[in-house]
C-alpha cells in the first residue's frame, strides 16, 4: 500500500546515515520508522560511545534510556552530547539486529557499552 512504500522509502533514505540526535527525541523523531535495527550513538567527532539494537526502531529505545538514569542516558543529558548523532542501521528482522549489534560492540568497544 502507499503508506508501506513511504515508510520504505524513508527507510532507505535514513538507513546508514547520521542524524542530530535532537531529532530523535524531538517531534520529527515520530517519523523514524519503528522497525529491527542498530543504533549508533557518536559523539561531535564521530566516535560511537554506544551501540544499541531495538525491535521497534531507535527513537523508543533511546527515550528509555534517558528515563532510566542508564551510563548512556546520563550521557546524552551532559554538554558534551551537544553535538552527537545517531546512525541507524535496519534489519529485516529482530534476530539480524541482535547479531549484528554483538559484531559491532566486539568491533568498536564502545565506551559506554562495556561492563
Amino acid at each position: 500500500d502507499l503508506r508501506t512504500s513511504a515508510i520504505d522509502k524513508l527507510i532507505s533514505l535514513l538507513d546508514g546515515e547520521s542524524i542530530p540526535f535532537e531529532t530523535i527525541t524531538s517531534k520529527w523523531g515520530r517519523d523514524i520508522p519503528a522497525r529491527p535495527c542498530v543504533y549508533f550513538v557518536k559523539d561531535k567527532h564521530g566516535k560511537s560511545i554506544y551501540i544499541g539494537a531495538s525491535a521497534y526502531g531507535p527513537r523508543q529505545r533511546i527515550r528509555q534510556h534517558i528515563t532510566q538514569k542508564s551510563d548512556l542516558g546520563k550521557w546524552l543529558k551532559c554538554p558534551a552530547s551537544e553535538k552527537s548523532t545517531v546512525t541507524i542501521w535496519y534489519f529485516a528482522t529482530r534476530q539480524d539486529a541482535l547479531v549484528a549489534e554483538s559484531e559491532k560492540i566486539s568491533l568498536y568497544a564502545p565506551e559506554l557499552n562495556r561492563r
